[in-house]
Protein backbone atom coordinates (compact mmCIF):
# COMPACT_ATOMS: atom_id res chain seq x y z
CA UNK A 1 0.00 0.00 0.00
CA UNK A 2 1.33 3.46 -0.88
CA UNK A 3 1.04 6.65 1.14
CA UNK A 4 1.45 10.12 -0.39
CA UNK A 5 1.19 13.43 1.44
CA UNK A 6 1.48 17.14 0.75
CA UNK A 7 1.12 19.93 3.28
CA UNK A 8 -1.28 22.25 1.45
CA UNK A 9 -4.14 22.03 -1.02
CA UNK A 10 -2.22 23.73 -3.84
CA UNK A 11 0.70 21.28 -3.76
CA UNK A 12 0.81 18.49 -6.35
CA UNK A 13 0.71 14.79 -5.47
CA UNK A 14 1.41 13.55 -9.02
CA UNK A 15 5.18 13.13 -8.56
CA UNK A 16 4.71 10.91 -5.52
CA UNK A 17 1.90 8.87 -7.07
CA UNK A 18 3.90 8.34 -10.27
CA UNK A 19 6.91 7.09 -8.29
CA UNK A 20 4.70 4.67 -6.32
CA UNK A 21 3.10 3.40 -9.55
CA UNK A 22 6.55 2.74 -11.05
CA UNK A 23 7.24 0.64 -7.98
CA UNK A 24 4.18 -1.46 -8.85
CA UNK A 25 1.51 0.09 -6.66
CA UNK A 26 -1.74 0.91 -8.52
CA UNK A 27 -3.13 4.40 -7.96
CA UNK A 28 -6.19 2.98 -6.21
CA UNK A 29 -3.89 1.46 -3.57
CA UNK A 30 -2.28 4.81 -2.74
CA UNK A 31 -3.68 6.64 0.27
CA UNK A 32 -3.34 10.39 -0.31
CA UNK A 33 -3.48 13.08 2.34
CA UNK A 34 -3.16 16.86 2.41
CA UNK A 35 -2.04 17.76 5.91
CA UNK A 36 0.94 19.20 7.77
CA UNK A 37 3.75 16.84 8.65
CA UNK A 38 4.39 18.45 12.03
CA UNK A 39 2.45 15.66 13.73
CA UNK A 40 2.09 12.00 12.82
CA UNK A 41 -1.43 12.04 14.30
CA UNK A 42 -3.12 12.54 10.94
CA UNK A 43 -6.45 10.97 10.06
CA UNK A 44 -5.43 9.46 6.72
CA UNK A 45 -2.19 7.97 8.06
CA UNK A 46 -3.90 6.70 11.23
CA UNK A 47 -6.63 4.94 9.24
CA UNK A 48 -4.04 3.43 6.92
CA UNK A 49 -1.90 2.10 9.77
CA UNK A 50 -4.94 0.52 11.42
CA UNK A 51 -5.84 -1.24 8.16
CA UNK A 52 -2.41 -2.79 7.66
CA UNK A 53 -1.73 -6.38 8.75
CA UNK A 54 1.30 -8.55 9.33
CA UNK A 55 3.11 -9.16 6.04
CA UNK A 56 1.80 -6.00 4.36
CA UNK A 57 4.23 -3.37 3.04
CA UNK A 58 3.85 0.38 3.45
CA UNK A 59 5.62 2.34 0.69
CA UNK A 60 6.34 6.08 0.58
CA UNK A 61 8.14 8.20 -1.99
CA UNK A 62 10.30 9.83 0.68
CA UNK A 63 10.74 9.31 4.43
CA UNK A 64 9.56 12.82 5.32
CA UNK A 65 6.12 12.00 3.85
CA UNK A 66 5.47 10.18 7.14
CA UNK A 67 6.33 13.30 9.12
CA UNK A 68 8.76 16.17 9.51
CA UNK A 69 10.18 15.19 12.91
CA UNK A 70 12.61 12.31 13.37
CA UNK A 71 10.98 11.15 16.59
CA UNK A 72 7.53 11.10 15.03
CA UNK A 73 8.68 9.11 12.01
CA UNK A 74 10.58 6.63 14.15
CA UNK A 75 7.52 6.08 16.34
CA UNK A 76 5.55 5.06 13.24
CA UNK A 77 8.36 2.78 12.07
CA UNK A 78 8.66 1.23 15.51
CA UNK A 79 4.92 0.50 15.55
CA UNK A 80 4.79 -1.17 12.14
CA UNK A 81 7.99 -3.14 12.81
CA UNK A 82 6.45 -4.51 16.00
CA UNK A 83 3.36 -5.57 14.04
CA UNK A 84 5.34 -7.36 11.34
CA UNK A 85 4.63 -4.78 8.62
CA UNK A 86 7.39 -3.98 6.12
CA UNK A 87 8.35 -0.45 5.13
CA UNK A 88 9.94 0.97 1.98
CA UNK A 89 11.06 4.53 1.30
CA UNK A 90 11.89 4.86 -2.39
CA UNK A 91 14.16 7.92 -2.24
CA UNK A 92 16.30 6.72 0.67
CA UNK A 93 16.20 3.08 -0.55
CA UNK A 94 15.05 2.05 2.89
CA UNK A 95 13.51 -1.46 2.73
CA UNK A 96 12.81 -3.45 5.90
CA UNK A 97 11.85 -6.56 3.93
CA UNK A 98 15.60 -7.23 3.56
CA UNK A 99 18.15 -7.91 6.33
CA UNK A 100 20.10 -4.68 5.72
CA UNK A 101 16.91 -2.62 5.85
CA UNK A 102 15.87 -4.25 9.10
CA UNK A 103 19.33 -3.65 10.55
CA UNK A 104 19.15 0.04 9.60
CA UNK A 105 15.74 0.29 11.23
CA UNK A 106 17.02 -1.30 14.44
CA UNK A 107 19.90 1.18 14.58
CA UNK A 108 17.48 4.07 14.05
CA UNK A 109 15.19 2.78 16.81
CA UNK A 110 18.12 2.45 19.22
CA UNK A 111 18.99 6.11 18.68
CA UNK A 112 15.33 7.06 19.06
CA UNK A 113 15.14 5.24 22.39
CA UNK A 114 18.36 6.95 23.51
CA UNK A 115 16.91 10.35 22.60
CA UNK A 116 13.68 9.61 24.51
CA UNK A 117 15.70 8.56 27.57
CA UNK A 118 17.82 11.73 27.41
CA UNK A 119 14.72 13.92 27.10
CA UNK A 120 13.16 12.11 30.08
CA UNK A 121 16.29 12.60 32.19
CA UNK A 122 16.48 16.30 31.32
CA UNK A 123 12.79 16.72 32.18
CA UNK A 124 13.18 14.96 35.53
CA UNK A 125 16.28 17.02 36.35
CA UNK A 126 14.45 20.23 35.47
CA UNK A 127 11.46 19.33 37.66
CA UNK A 128 13.72 18.37 40.57
CA UNK A 129 15.62 21.68 40.29
CA UNK A 130 12.36 23.64 40.14
CA UNK A 131 11.01 21.85 43.21
CA UNK A 132 14.25 22.47 45.09
CA UNK A 133 13.86 26.17 44.26
CA UNK A 134 10.39 26.12 45.78
CA UNK A 135 8.31 26.00 42.61
CA UNK A 136 5.01 24.17 42.98
CA UNK A 137 3.43 22.06 40.24
CA UNK A 138 -0.25 21.50 39.62
CA UNK A 139 -3.27 23.60 40.51
CA UNK A 140 -2.88 26.06 43.39
CA UNK A 141 -4.60 25.14 46.66
CA UNK A 142 -7.33 27.66 47.41
CA UNK A 143 -6.25 27.94 51.07
CA UNK A 144 -2.60 26.96 51.50
CA UNK A 145 -1.37 28.76 48.36
CA UNK A 146 -3.01 32.09 49.21
CA UNK A 147 -0.74 34.23 51.40
CA UNK A 148 -3.59 36.55 52.33
CA UNK A 149 -5.88 33.73 53.41
CA UNK A 150 -3.14 32.01 55.38
CA UNK A 151 -2.26 35.31 57.07
CA UNK A 152 -5.87 35.73 58.13
CA UNK A 153 -5.97 32.19 59.52
CA UNK A 154 -2.68 32.64 61.41
CA UNK A 155 -3.85 35.90 62.94
CA UNK A 156 -7.20 34.38 63.95
CA UNK A 157 -5.35 31.43 65.50
CA UNK A 158 -3.01 33.68 67.46
CA UNK A 159 -6.02 35.57 68.79
CA UNK A 160 -7.75 32.32 69.77
CA UNK A 161 -10.59 32.81 67.28
CA UNK A 162 -9.91 29.92 64.89
CA UNK A 163 -9.88 26.63 66.88
CA UNK A 164 -10.29 25.35 70.41
CA UNK A 165 -7.92 23.14 72.42
CA UNK A 166 -9.39 20.01 70.81
CA UNK A 167 -8.71 21.32 67.32
CA UNK A 168 -12.35 22.09 66.51
CA UNK A 169 -13.33 25.17 64.54
CA UNK A 170 -14.84 27.98 66.58
CA UNK A 171 -17.14 28.86 63.67
CA UNK A 172 -18.85 26.95 60.92
CA UNK A 173 -16.85 25.87 57.89
CA UNK A 174 -19.27 27.88 55.73
CA UNK A 175 -18.57 31.08 57.69
CA UNK A 176 -14.83 30.54 57.55
CA UNK A 177 -15.04 29.85 53.82
CA UNK A 178 -16.80 33.17 53.26
CA UNK A 179 -14.18 35.03 55.30
CA UNK A 180 -11.34 33.39 53.37
CA UNK A 181 -12.91 34.37 50.05
CA UNK A 182 -13.13 37.98 51.24
CA UNK A 183 -9.51 37.92 52.43
CA UNK A 184 -8.17 37.25 48.94
CA UNK A 185 -10.45 38.05 46.02
CA UNK A 186 -7.61 37.52 43.51
CA UNK A 187 -7.16 33.81 44.33
CA UNK A 188 -9.49 31.11 43.04
CA UNK A 189 -12.74 31.25 44.95
CA UNK A 190 -13.49 28.51 47.48
CA UNK A 191 -16.87 27.19 46.39
CA UNK A 192 -17.39 24.32 48.80
CA UNK A 193 -17.09 24.38 52.59
CA UNK A 194 -15.76 20.83 52.40
CA UNK A 195 -12.44 22.38 51.30
CA UNK A 196 -12.24 24.08 54.69
CA UNK A 197 -13.30 20.94 56.55
CA UNK A 198 -10.67 18.88 54.69
CA UNK A 199 -7.99 21.45 55.54
CA UNK A 200 -9.08 21.24 59.17
CA UNK A 201 -8.90 17.40 59.15
CA UNK A 202 -5.36 17.66 57.78
CA UNK A 203 -4.40 19.48 60.99
CA UNK A 204 -4.60 23.13 59.91
CA UNK A 205 -1.38 22.95 57.78
CA UNK A 206 0.53 26.23 57.63
CA UNK A 207 -1.27 27.94 60.51
CA UNK A 208 1.68 27.65 62.91
CA UNK A 209 4.03 29.59 60.59
CA UNK A 210 4.79 33.28 61.07
CA UNK A 211 2.48 35.94 59.65
CA UNK A 212 3.86 37.45 56.45
CA UNK A 213 4.08 41.20 56.14
CA UNK A 214 1.47 41.81 53.46
CA UNK A 215 -1.73 43.90 53.68
CA UNK A 216 -4.86 41.95 54.54
CA UNK A 217 -8.25 42.48 52.97
CA UNK A 218 -9.88 41.50 56.28
CA UNK A 219 -8.22 41.54 59.69
CA UNK A 220 -10.97 41.56 62.33
CA UNK A 221 -14.01 39.54 63.24
CA UNK A 222 -16.24 42.60 63.29
CA UNK A 223 -19.34 42.43 61.15
CA UNK A 224 -19.24 45.11 58.41
CA UNK A 225 -22.83 46.19 59.19
CA UNK A 226 -21.94 46.65 62.87
CA UNK A 227 -18.99 48.85 61.92
CA UNK A 228 -21.30 50.97 59.78
CA UNK A 229 -23.73 51.33 62.71
CA UNK A 230 -20.87 52.31 65.01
Amino acid sequence: VGYARVSTEDQDLRLQIAALERHGIPAEQVVIEKASGKSTSRKGLANLLRALHKGDTLVVWKLDRLGRTLMGVLEVLEDIERRGIHFISLTERFDTSHPMGRAMLQVALVFAELERAMISERTKAGIAAAKAAGKRFGRAHTIRDSKRRMNLLRRMDQEGKLRDDQGELLMSAQTLMERLNKADTQAARIVNAETVRRWKREGFPGVDADIEEIPLAEETDDDPKEREND
